[in-house]
């Protein structure tokens, strides 16, 4: 798995506290965001251009959030939606920075916001949160997940994440040689079907990776190759990176002659 990282920076403020939290006194002036993102891609996934809204996850800590994560909760944010218009981020309601130099706020992030197959552990959940993620069967649903670097103890500054393809890209290419035609009659990948990312210090990491599936192309025409073509990519899945489910895939096709009678299965 190829890890390519984009930095998303913006700036996310906190809410005002409620009775049944530790109250902290906050600063009265928003927060603005950044759209300073570096531009590293892979291929034609999801990149700084196409990324739309995120997912963040945050929550207060009185001091260094190692020192919290037993009791940690994403009690200030959580799967709050923060979306890209007219080239800013932004979100809503607007919140706001603690006051007490005490008070630290520790944040995760994930996209695209509320994607397909992504369930969050819940609110009250102590410790890393973590999602679970269930591969989408058809390829043109399969989305290129991203998770972030998570960021412990901001205060009052802006809050860059690093996000992170959290998938493997696998490319399927066919070519053809020699005199004769081939015709691809099924292909098909089978891999696995579902894990929990993790965060971790420093980023993250795919547990309780199980099941198989049988994952097709979209394309069902134009899979007949001409005797000598140079290649042609006829599938892109988006999956699981795991060793502790072996991927396999099976193809099978036909070959022809000049004439189009077959030759071998």
């Amino acid at each position: 798995m190829k890890l390519l990282t984009l930095t998303l920076a913006l700036l996310l403020l906190l809410p005002a506290c409620k009775e049944t939290d530790d109250c902290m006194e906050q600063t009265d002036v928003p927060v603005g965001f950044s759209t300073d993102v570096e531009t590293q891609t892979r291929a034609t996934d999801m990149t700084n251009d196409n990324l739309s809204a995120i997912g963040v996850l945050a929550g207060l800590t009185h001091g260094a959030f190692a020192d919290n994560l037993s009791s940690f909760t994403p009690n200030f944010m959580y799967n709050q939606e923060v979306k890209k218009v007219n080239g800013s981020w932004t979100y809503a309601p607007l919140k706001f920075w603690p006051n007490n130099d005490t008070d630290k706020i520790t944040f995760f992030a994930y996209a695209p916001y509320d994607a397909q197959g992504v369930t969050l552990s819940t609110v009250d959940e102590k410790g890393y949160p973590f999602l679970t993620y269930t591969v989408q069967p058809k390829e043109e649903n399969q989305t290129d997940l991203l998770a972030s670097v998570p960021l412990s103890g901001e205060k009052g500054k802006k809050v860059n994440f690093t996000m992170k393809h959290a998938l493997t890209k696998v490319t399927l290419k066919v070519k053809s040689g020699d005199k004769y035609v081939k015709e691809i009659t099924s292909l098909s990948i089978n891999a696995a079907t579902g894990g929990e990312l993790h965060f971790k210090n420093g980023g993250f990491e795919w547990t309780n990776v199980t099941n198989t599936y049988s994952y097709t192309p979209s394309a069902t025409t134009d899979l007949t190759f001409a005797a000598t073509e140079q290649g042609r990519d006829v599938a892109t899945f988006l999956l699981l990176p795991t060793a502790t489910v072996t991927a396999t895939f099976s193809l099978s096709y036909k070959v022809k002659d000049i004439t189009g009678n077959e030759k071998i299965t």
